[in-house]
């Protein structure tokens, strides 16, 4: 398992589903830039994740990033998105706590011992 973590700054304000869209699609090009071939994606966000997984053609804002996850996720068909309740997901609550510390985009290369012993817990 790759021991890192990605945040990036936005010059704009998104509604909640722009944001999770995004992040996803964000994700997936990060993971593919540094050469990962088998990654599970998760998402709190049922309506992204149930869009990105379905056969629709969305129609609406986030249409054109829904696509292009789903582009990806056809070329790479090693790439899984999965629902995960959002009182569940300790991990994604803690790494966003962390990434308010931070000023510009980052990329975590040593994430704490706290994060890490979440990420193993919930892989287990």
């Amino acid at each position: 398992m790759s021991n890192f973590s990605h945040c990036t700054l936005l010059p704009c304000t998104l509604l909640p589903t722009e944001a999770e869209a995004w992040g996803l699609f964000e994700a997936m090009k990060f993971a593919l830039a540094n050469g990962m071939s088998f990654v599970m994606l998760e998402s709190d966000c049922e309506v992204i994740v149930d869009t990105v997984n379905s056969h629709q053609v969305p129609q609406y804002e986030i249409g054109d990033i829904i696509s292009n996850c789903k582009d990806l996720l056809s070329t790479y068909v090693s790439f899984v998105v999965n629902h995960v309740r959002r009182q569940t997901n300790k991990v994604v609550y803690s790494l966003a706590r962390a990434s308010l510390s931070h000023n510009n985009p980052n990329i975590l290369y040593d994430v704490s011992d706290y994060l890490y012993s979440l990420i193993i817990n919930e892989m287990a």
